[in-house]
């Protein structure tokens, strides 16, 4: 999956031959536990970025690659790179 967010502008997920989600990798992404229904994933990174947001930092969920997370991490805890 996290190839898929970084090469696509828009994601269309289908189950039964229906078109269950379409939207960006963010807006996709973003519904966790739809997916999850669906037995798909998100990207590793992402799945930790919405557990660090349910843990109460309050970071930024739409991220899908390590270096975005490090540099939201980096924010939110104001550390210097």
């Amino acid at each position: 999956m996290e190839d898929v967010a970084r090469l696509v502008d828009r994601l269309i997920v289908m189950e039964r031959g229906t078109i269950a989600l379409d939207g960006t990798p963010a807006e996709v992404f973003g519904q966790v536990a739809r997916l999850t229904e669906m037995g798909l994933g998100v990207p590793q990174i992402t799945e930790l970025m919405h557990e660090l947001k349910a843990r109460g930092l309050a970071v930024n969920t739409d991220i899908f690659t390590v270096e975005k997370a490090e540099e939201e991490i980096i924010r939110v805890m104001g550390w210097q790179k």
